[in-house]
């Protein structure tokens, strides 16, 4: 996992690497840069094709600081192209609802999942700051695997 910003400017401390679901010693999850939170997102590079079929989302970790992503967008990239936003049944972007608050893990499915190389967290709306753990849950590409639509 890598991120293009982080809180006062210190990947090293509150990069992305911090922000694996559940994960409760200090730092306590990924924080977005304050000062530019629009650039705050999370790139996954799996070094290989998978399907991603959920998404587990919580906020920064630390019950001081009230910083959680509110809603969000995933980008995903696959075949050489252009990262893609994921989109709905309607084909419209998926807008992803995030959290309520720092603890709770809120899972979702991807409505119609996709093979992926790598995919962007690009949070959209958030509380006091970017604030950020997850984890992706998918599977291998098989030659004849069948998606069932998650509607």
């Amino acid at each position: 996992m890598s991120s293009f910003k982080a809180y006062n400017g210190d990947i090293s401390i509150y990069g992305a690497k911090n922000a694996r679901l559940m994960k409760t010693s200090s730092p306590q999850g990924y924080r977005g840069d304050k000062s530019a939170p629009k650039e705050s997102w999370i790139t996954v590079d799996f070094e290989k094709k998978l399907v991603i079929t959920a998404i587990a989302t919580q906020g920064y970790g630390d019950p001081t600081t009230d910083e959680w992503v509110t809603k969000f967008v995933l980008l995903y990239f696959s075949n050489g192209q252009n990262f893609k936003p994921l989109k709905d049944e309607h084909d419209d972007i998926n807008i992803f609802i995030g959290n309520n608050d720092s603890s709770t893990v809120h899972r979702q499915n991807i409505p119609l999942p996709v093979i992926v190389s790598q995919i962007i967290i690009l949070p959209k709306k958030w509380n006091n700051n970017v604030g950020l753990r997850m984890e992706l849950y998918g599977c291998e590409p098989e030659d004849n695997y069948v998606i069932s639509l998650m509607f």
